[in-house]
C-alpha cells in the first residue's frame, strides 16, 4: 500500500508541474493577444464623403489603452504608394498640413494605434473626394511621334487625355526647340486632334524640323 501511495504522490507531483506549465503558456498566449491595441475606428472624413476641404481635419476613435496614433493618405486603395504618413500623434484629431491635396481627387486614409509597446493592425480605409474641379492632366502626345520625317503637307496632330476630365486644349508648333517663338499657337481646341496644312500655315519645306506640344 505504501508503494502505491508513494507512486500516487509521485504521479501527482509529476502532473502538477505539467499543469502549471500549460496554464502559464495559455495565460502568456492570452496576455500577448490582449496586449495588442484594437485598430482605430475612422470617423471623419467618413467613407465616400465628397466636397472635402484640401486641408481636412481627420478624426478617429480608439481604445482606452492606446496612447499614440499614426495615419496615412494614398491615392491608391491598396496603399502600394503612400503620399503622406504622419508622425506619432498624441491625439485622435489632426488637421492636415502635409503635401497639397489636389482638387476633385479621390484619396484613401487609414490609421494605426499604439499603447507604447504594441501596435494595432491598420484600420479599414475610408475613401474621400476633395472639393473643386480636378487639376488638368498632362496630355500624352500621339501622332506624329518623335523624330518622324517626310510628313505630308496636310498633317493631323493627335494626343490623348489621360485624366478624361479636360475639355479644352492648346497646341503650339514651332521650329524653335525652346518654344521662345512659335509659328502656330491655337487654344480652345475641344477635341484631341488638330489639322494643319504644312505649306500654307508654316511656310516651310518638307525637310524643316518642327517641334510641337499640347497643354
Amino acid at each position: 500500500m505504501k508503494t502505491n501511495d508513494n507512486n500516487e504522490v509521485n504521479m501527482k507531483y509529476r502532473i502538477l508541474p505539467l499543469n502549471l506549465f500549460i496554464l502559464a503558456f495559455v495565460f502568456g498566449l492570452l496576455g500577448n493577444i490582449y496586449a495588442q491595441p484594437a485598430a482605430p475606428t475612422l470617423i471623419s472624413p467618413s467613407q465616400y464623403s465628397t466636397n472635402v476641404s484640401l486641408n481636412p481635419t481627420f478624426v478617429w476613435d480608439s481604445t482606452a489603452t492606446s496612447t499614440h496614433w499614426v495615419f496615412r493618405i494614398s491615392t491608391d486603395s491598396t496603399f502600394a504608394t503612400v503620399m503622406y504618413t504622419s508622425g506619432s500623434l498624441p491625439d485622435t484629431v489632426f488637421t492636415y498640413s502635409g503635401p497639397s491635396l489636389n482638387s476633385g481627387t479621390n484619396y484613401y486614409w487609414e490609421a494605426v494605434a499604439s499603447d507604447g509597446t504594441f501596435n494595432s493592425p491598420w484600420s479599414s480605409h475610408f475613401r474621400f473626394t476633395t472639393s473643386g474641379i480636378p487639376n488638368p492632366t498632362v496630355p500624352v502626345l500621339g501622332y506624329p511621334p518623335d523624330s518622324t520625317w517626310r510628313m505630308p503637307d496636310s498633317l493631323t496632330f493627335t494626343w490623348s487625355n489621360p485624366g478624361g476630365q479636360d475639355s479644352s486644349f492648346e497646341i503650339q508648333i514651332t521650329q524653335d526647340p525652346t518654344f521662345y517663338s512659335v509659328e502656330i499657337d491655337s487654344a480652345g481646341i475641344t477635341d484631341t486632334s488638330y489639322t494643319v496644312i504644312h505649306s500654307l500655315l508654316l511656310g516651310g519645306s518638307a525637310y524643316d524640323h518642327y517641334y510641337w506640344r499640347v497643354q
